[in-house]
């Protein structure tokens, strides 16, 4: 028996699938009450083991290539029919408020009942009675079914709390439904086995690494994740305070440095209206001295010409009156000039 390189591609693909062997240990041993959903990761154990066995079985007995395939849809088709029904449980137990604790022996008798009823295609199929190419499209039928039903389910708990590790799993299976859709639509179209089954398993394998979140260690993982990117997010952002707080400064400095000036300058400016208010005060005042000597000048002229006209041979006693009038206007303007400067 020689193994082509299919073959060990083939093999190769199975490899990673093997987590859902520790996927299936700690479902066993944190979600006990979850029975249909171990089962479903029992069957798709069982259908990686089957593929091996197929590679080898294969070799050895050709004529046998034929059977072996019309196994893997019936294994395909109970995978189907197990995951139709958990999400009927679950639709179930969120409309009547009941838990898996209490709905799980009704629903493992209804899925014995649906796996009898299953085996009886297969029986017609086996000696050809049913196509292969039929086979594949009840197949196709029934995974549609349970990607519909998943869908439905995770339309329900999209908004409700504490639901995130529901809704990874339900989007990683519905993931892995359509992928076995598009290896089951391939593989009708007359698509090799290699690029059939490296869709196929690749997202098995999806559906394998997204149940690893019910495990410790993944949470360890993601808790040192959040952890470390935290700690990113927390240098960035004192950065980014730091050169927020130099503009700032900077700001505050330029801020600062206007106002100074405008004060200086608004400072100025009252200067310059306090020396144009004096200057003007001082004219008003020099005016009003002119107008002042022009009054005193026409006084004397007036008392001149009176006392000339009425008695020019006595100019003394009246010389003497307008001396003792000229005097107090004259003391006047010296008391306003000295009053100004």
């Amino acid at each position: 028996m020689v193994l082509t390189g299919t073959d060990w591609a083939l093999l190769g693909l199975l490899v990673p699938a093997l987590a859902l062997f520790y996927v299936l240990l700690v479902f066993v041993q944190q979600y006990r009450n979850a029975w249909l959903k171990m089962i479903g990761i029992l069957t798709y154990i069982a259908a990686i083991l089957l593929t091996a066995v197929q590679i080898i079985v294969t070799r050895i007995w050709p004529e046998t290539t034929l059977q072996i395939l019309i196994l893997f849809n019936c294994a395909g088709q109970l995978i189907a029919a197990t995951g139709i029904l958990d999400s009927l449980q679950h639709l179930y137990i969120i409309t009547f408020l009941k838990s898996h604790k209490k709905t799980n022996m009704m629903f493992i008798k209804i899925w014995l009942g649906a796996a009898v009823v299953g085996l009886i295609p297969y029986a017609f199929a086996i000696p050809g009675l049913i196509p292969l190419y039929a086979y594949r499209i009840l197949s196709l039928a029934v995974i549609t079914i349970e990607t519909v039903l998943y869908t439905l389910v995770l339309s329900k708990i999209w908004n409700a709390k504490n639901a995130t590790g529901g809704i990874i799993y339900y989007c990683t299976t519905i993931f892995c439904r359509i992928g076995i859709l598009v290896g089951i639509g391939l593989r009708l179209d007359g698509a090799s086995v290699l690029v059939v089954n490296a869709v196929h398993y690749t997202a098995v394998i999806t559906t394998a690494l997204s149940l690893m979140m019910f495990t410790k260690l993944f949470h360890k993982a993601l808790n040192a994740a959040k952890t470390k990117l935290t700690s990113a997010i927390d240098k960035k952002s004192s950065a980014g305070t730091g050169v927020k707080n130099s503009h700032v400064s900077q700001l505050q400095t330029g801020q600062i440095s206007v106002i100074k000036k405008t004060r200086q300058r608004n400072s100025t400016m009252v200067g310059l209206k306090n020396i144009e208010s004096a200057a003007h005060l001082s004219s008003n005042a020099d005016s009003a001295i002119i107008g002042k000597k022009w009054m005193v000048n026409d006084v004397r002229s007036s008392v001149t010409s009176t006392v000339a006209a009425r008695s020019p041979t006595a100019p003394d006693t009246h010389a003497t009156s307008l001396s003792a009038v000229a005097t107090p206007m004259h003391h006047h303007d010296s008391e306003v000039k000295d009053h100004i400067v």
